[in-house]
């Protein structure tokens, strides 16, 4: 159901309401475990463009921590860089 929660916190985010970071890691998590680069890269670019950015230092963490463990999140790694540079800019 990550396409619904996707959907619940773009609502959220919209309204003004601020995630909880344990519910954000959670999706986050299960989207690199299913290797959904694609919802991901929706996800986190909503936590991005919130007020204030919901894209809490944790949450960095741990996409780093699991690009570094599997090989198959190559679409995950690259989804960090394009990021790394929005952040910058």
């Amino acid at each position: 159901q990550f396409n619904e929660a996707s959907l619940v916190l773009d609502e959220m985010i919209f309204k003004g309401f601020a995630p909880r970071l344990a519910s954000t890691q959670k999706l986050v998590e299960g989207l690199c475990e299913e290797d959904n680069a694609e919802l991901l890269g929706t996800v986190l670019t909503s936590l991005r463009m919130g007020k204030g950015s919901f894209l809490h230092v944790d949450i960095w963490g741990m996409l780093i921590d699991m690009v570094c463990k599997k090989e198959k999140l190559s679409n995950v790694s690259k989804l960090v860089d394009n990021l790394v540079m929005q952040c910058s800019n």
